[in-house]
């Protein structure tokens, strides 16, 4: 008996000792909270050599490190990173991040900036790893994988990391943010709609929101450009027919000399049956076979349910063809893997995306997955009550996710609620393709920061000044560097509908630009079908 007190004396002894060594970092390690588990966690040192997904980080301040698991049922599994600085670094605000295409990783990239800017940040793998190609969400094996990449985990996410945040810090964090991009927007408006409480400022960068629909309008642009042995349309051609459009529509509707984008592409009237091919011209490469007119001219009107002819997306803007070509697979290959993979989700693994009926087929796909994936609720009332800001943006050459839906998506807002301009914001930026690239100014300052070279996470400090301050944003200014870094472009991006105007002078200087009111973009919209 006494062997056996001294031994339990000597496993407590250790126990506390192990507990005093414990920082209050690694003191979270093993901690439940509801549906979440703190698996891991470390101290990282300021400027530690890290080496994440491949990628090394070596500037980074002092931080906690805490990787966690949440799932509400034992087929979901959702991977969460928060990296908390040290108390004095710490802004006193918790930042969400967003992700991108199926995720399956966690973006440690996002966790990096929103660190060195002094936020608590967070991250989520959105529970689908691995997601290297949508085959887990075929058939209806995964069912609770797709409601956690649809709208739960980020949800999810922030729940654990207000709660960690004020475990490590001792108190709650005074504001929360969330800023992404892509499928990042598509869980930033996600979060506005369906957990308006959780964040009191959102940006949402190019969102994926319509999600059914925008892979309906993938699948419908690769069968387009098959739809005859005549109509695929080469890299060559399409090349051709960027050049066309820009001579017809750059520097026009606000636009300057020499640039090569458009300001407005809605206000373009350049029709590419306008590009035929006429008897006996001599280069072939730079003008269209009638087929090819016709499919362009179908992807540019408009995606339509084959039986009603009602548009249930709109169409890629003119201007967007340096990124078109990705969904037009190759001559032989009618349909790439990913422009046809959401089909299977609804329809079966084995399912011929290029056999889809846009009528019957895509009712099956929007009643299956659009109330899991489709966060295009436009009354933001409960987000508004809770006092959030929202900022939304979106290039006018992107071709992955569909800027014209965007601005859809922001007039239906306004429809719904006359006082959006009280706490809602768009800005649509010319030239620049998804997220980030393309020919316009792609890299979002603000003011006199941008020299800074910050990047679109500038945007940040005007949503933080909105919500923090009441300084309600106005003018936005893009930059253009080039591959050294240097400043090439500067020009405002203004909140829509307003449209950055060229005053003369220095195109390449935002001060010779303003803005002025401008006529709403000019575009068939979806069909009331499509609005829900």
């Amino acid at each position: 008996m006494r062997r056996f007190f001294g031994a339990a004396a000597l496993l407590a002894a250790l126990c506390l000792a192990s507990q005093a060594d414990a920082s209050p970092c690694t003191a979270l390690n093993g901690l439940k909270i509801g549906n979440s588990l703190v698996r891991f966690t470390e101290d990282v040192a300021a400027h530690e050599n890290l080496t994440l997904a491949g990628r090394p980080y070596t500037d980074l301040p002092a931080f906690c490190r805490i990787s966690a698991t949440a799932g509400v049922d034992r087929h979901s599994n959702i991977l969460v990173e928060l990296w908390l600085p040290q108390r004095e670094a710490w802004n006193s605000k918790l930042l969400g991040t967003g992700n991108g295409g199926f995720a399956g990783t966690i973006s440690f990239g996002a966790l990096a900036g929103g660190l060195k800017r002094g936020y608590a940040v967070t991250n989520t793998d959105m529970g689908t790893f691995p997601a290297s190609s949508a085959s887990w969400a075929a058939g209806t094996g995964q069912p609770e994988m797709l409601k956690d990449w649809g709208y739960r985990s980020t949800h999810e996410m922030t729940v654990l990391a207000r709660a960690l945040a004020q475990r490590y810090y001792g108190q709650p964090p005074t504001l929360s943010y969330f800023t992404g991009c892509s499928t990042g927007g598509h869980q930033a408006l996600m979060e506005a709609q369906l957990y308006p409480n959780d964040y009191d400022a959102i940006l949402a960068g190019a969102p994926a929101n319509n999600r059914t629909r925008l892979h309906m309008a993938f699948l419908q642009t690769g069968l387009n450009v098959h739809a005859t042995p005549r109509s695929w349309i080469s890299p060559e051609k399409l090349a051709a027919v960027h050049e066309a459009v820009l001579k017809a529509c750059a520097g026009k509707f606000g636009g300057a000399p020499g640039d090569r984008f458009l300001a407005d592409p809605t206000q373009c009237n350049f029709k590419p049956r306008e590009m035929v091919c006429q008897p006996g011209q001599k280069d072939i490469f730079a003008c269209l076979d009638p087929d090819q007119a016709t499919a362009l001219e179908k992807i540019y009107g408009g995606f339509t349910n084959s039986r009603t002819q009602e548009i249930f997306y709109p169409g890629w803007p003119l201007g967007s063809e340096p990124q078109l070509g990705g969904l037009f697979g190759t001559r032989e290959q009618t349909v790439r893997g990913f422009v046809g993979s959401l089909v299977p989700w609804a329809m079966g693994a084995a399912f011929d995306v290029t056999k889809f009926d846009f009528d019957r087929d895509m009712t099956k796909v929007d009643a299956d997955l659009g109330p899991v994936m489709n966060q295009i609720n436009p009354d933001l009332s409960a987000f508004a009550a809770h006092g959030g800001k929202l900022i939304v943006f979106h290039g006018l050459a992107d071709g992955i996710v569909g800027p014209l839906d965007t601005i859809n998506y922001f007039e239906r807002i306004g429809a719904a609620m006359p006082g959006r301009d009280d706490f809602a914001r768009l800005y649509m930026a010319p030239g620049v393709a998804h997220c980030t690239g393309g020919d316009g100014p792609d890299q979002f300052g603000q003011g006199a920061d941008r020299k800074e070279g910050e990047g679109d996470h500038d945007l940040l400090k005007a949503l933080d000044a909105w919500r923090g301050a009441g300084h309600a944003p106005g003018a936005i200014i893009a930059t253009k560097f080039d591959a050294a870094g240097a400043v090439v472009a500067t020009r405002p991006l203004c909140p829509y509908p307003q449209r950055a105007f060229y005053k003369g002078g220095d195109a390449k200087d935002d001060r010779n630009f303003a803005c002025h009111a401008a006529p709403g973009a000019k575009f068939p919209r979806p069909a009331p079908a499509y609005l829900h």
